[in-house]
């Protein structure tokens, strides 16, 4: 339930931010912080120990496999978000940058409303 409301409450914060197009930059050390959250992801964290290891077995000793399944993780995930950033970068003008931020925070205030809902029904 926390998460909703941390959700719920960035989702409001985007939604009332007035910055003009002209005040929206793009951050160059964005690349940093996003890669390190993304990695740092509890879901994809629980994903890759929990489940992944299990079906997965790439050489006899489990170490070595965990070390070559958590590089290649990386990498993945790197690639990934790197195509997404270089997408979004070439493909939406900068002008769109604020429908694109309202956007974001809608999908984020349903996603926290939903979550709310599913955890207040599971404690009913």
């Amino acid at each position: 339930m926390g998460g909703s409301l941390f959700l719920g409450w960035m989702a409001i914060q985007m939604l009332q931010s007035r910055r003009s197009q002209a005040t929206i930059q793009v951050q160059r050390s964005g690349f940093a912080v996003g890669f390190v959250t993304a990695v740092a992801n509890p879901k994809d964290i629980l994903f890759f120990a929990a489940f992944f290891p299990q079906f997965v077995r790439i050489t006899a000793d489990f170490t070595l496999s965990i070390s070559i399944l958590t590089l290649i993780w990386v990498v993945l995930d790197l690639l990934i978000l790197s195509l997404w950033i270089v997408s979004v970068r070439r493909y939406v003008p900068q002008r769109f940058a604020r429908q694109v931020n309202v956007a974001t925070a809608l999908f984020l205030l349903a996603v926290a409303i939903a979550g709310l809902w599913i955890n207040l029904r599971a404690l009913a």
